[in-house]
């Protein structure tokens, strides 16, 4: 196993692979892995890096720990406990006269307000209703006046009776938001599907599960970020502009793409729209 990135350039051109080879199957410029196999990433983002490091050592045949060890990246931030400090208190016992009166407290005074304010309006609710329902019992309703009343003219106004005439009522239909898209590419997946997703500058997505509230989220720009399929669902990004896609075998950015939407079905085909 080598031990320095020298030794580690030099295995890969004794396996014959070149960097255009290696480019080709990173699907990263040249000049990136020469970074790489220079091994300084002080001025570098760990999460990037570690993803490049993975792909690398999967392409050429190492040990991913030995070349996140020779990184540097592996190493955690220790954490400092503070010591506990005690203080002492010291509480001066009192003791209070005999014979002093005790006044009530202002809690229980305003408490004493409150509960009798409240059986006031109480009883007076109470007390209205019970006088509303006396005054309805010596009422008439309108039927025991008409039956009191002479007979009812045979006249009958034709105005009084009006057809219903129905109302319509407004139909929505919903409309899928791929419908006005194209689609890129389609394949067959087994889960878990991993997407990975590197923004050129923030952009929002949805992700709508089977059977699950869906989940709205965004991504940092410049912040790659990795994406998790395990059932069917789809993911909906906004702002993709030149935004990078790297989905299994299939790789894509396009400056015109404003709208990428990655859908899988439950049996795990895979389609990519985009518009």
């Amino acid at each position: 196993m080598p031990e320095t990135w020298e030794e580690i350039k030099s295995y890969r051109e004794e396996k014959g692979l070149s960097l255009e080879a290696l480019s080709e199957r990173l699907r990263l410029p040249v000049h990136r892995i020469m970074y790489i196999e220079k091994g300084d990433f002080s001025d570098a983002d760990p999460v990037i890096i570690r993803l490049h490091l993975k792909n690398y050592a999967l392409q050429v045949g190492l040990e991913y720990g030995k070349l996140l060890e020779l990184s540097g990246l592996d190493q955690k931030k220790q954490t400092h406990t503070p010591e506990n400090y005690t203080e002492k208190t010291i509480v001066k016992k009192t003791r209070s006269y005999r014979g002093r009166r005790k006044e009530p407290s202002k809690v229980l005074i305003y408490s004493s307000i409150a509960l009798g304010v409240f059986l006031l309006i109480f009883g007076l609710n109470k007390l209205f209703t019970h006088l509303e329902i006396r005054d309805d019992l010596f009422e008439m309703t309108d039927k025991q006046r008409f039956a009191l009343d002479h007979e009812q003219d045979q006249n009958v106004d034709s105005l009084r009776y009006r057809p219903v005439i129905p109302q319509v009522v407004r139909q929505t239909e919903a409309i899928d938001i791929t419908e006005d898209m194209r689609i890129l590419s389609e394949f067959s997946v087994t889960f878990p599907v991993r997407l990975n997703v590197f923004p050129r500058k923030t952009l929002t997505f949805r992700h709508e599960i089977s059977n699950d509230q869906p989940r709205e989220d965004y991504i940092l720009k410049d912040r790659p970020q990795s994406l998790v399929f395990n059932r069917s669902g789809r993911m909906i990004f906004h702002h993709t502009e030149d935004s990078r896609f790297v989905f299994g075998d299939l790789a894509f950015r396009e400056k015109d793409y404003s709208r990428v939407v990655v859908e899988i079905s439950s049996e795990g085909q895979a389609f990519v729209y985009v518009k």
